[in-house]
């Protein structure tokens, strides 16, 4: 499969395999990891298999960044394509031993983290997807049609219509 051109965010840790075969098939890879040193690491070997790749230093649990980081990249690359969601903390006790700052953390970069850096690229990758002709109907989702008298920007509207 041929990625070249479409621009991956991926978080390393468990994502790394995935960066390495995004890489392979040609996606330029922009890495994240609240360590830019590992960060960094992943990029060299992305780099070293032919594919452009770029680093971040990010906690995906922080608005702030979370944000800074996707308009960087978007400066860097001019788009995302596939975002890999992939970060996720355990923190090795047991749950009655776990308090509000173990817990807090865990949920931070396992669930929150997931929400915000989707919600940061969807706008992106919602503007970017191909325009099809629909037919619409009052009680049914949009349907693709070859007649433009009746067409919609079927993927936009279906992407974002709450069914």
């Amino acid at each position: 499969m041929d990625l070249g051109g479409w621009v991956a965010l991926v978080s390393v840790g468990v994502g790394r395999a995935i960066a390495l075969a995004l890489a392979e098939h040609g996606a330029p890879v922009a890495v994240t990891d609240p360590s830019v040193e590992h960060a960094a690491g992943v990029a060299a070997e992305i780099r070293a298999r032919g594919a452009a790749s770029a680093t971040w230093a990010l906690d995906v649990a922080a608005r702030a960044q979370v944000d800074e980081v996707v308009a960087a990249l978007l400066v860097a690359f001019g788009r995302i394509d596939v975002l890999v969601n992939n970060a996720g903390i355990s923190l090795p006790c047991p749950v009655v031993s776990m308090f509000d700052d173990r817990r807090d953390r865990v949920v931070g970069v396992s669930l929150r983290g997931t929400f915000l850096c989707t919600h940061a690229v969807l706008p992106t990758m919602i503007a970017a997807l191909p325009i099809v002709p629909v037919r619409r109907s009052r009680h049914r989702p949009p349907v693709a049609t070859a007649d433009p008298a009746i067409s919609l920007p079927a993927a936009r509207t279906a992407s974002t219509m709450n069914w």
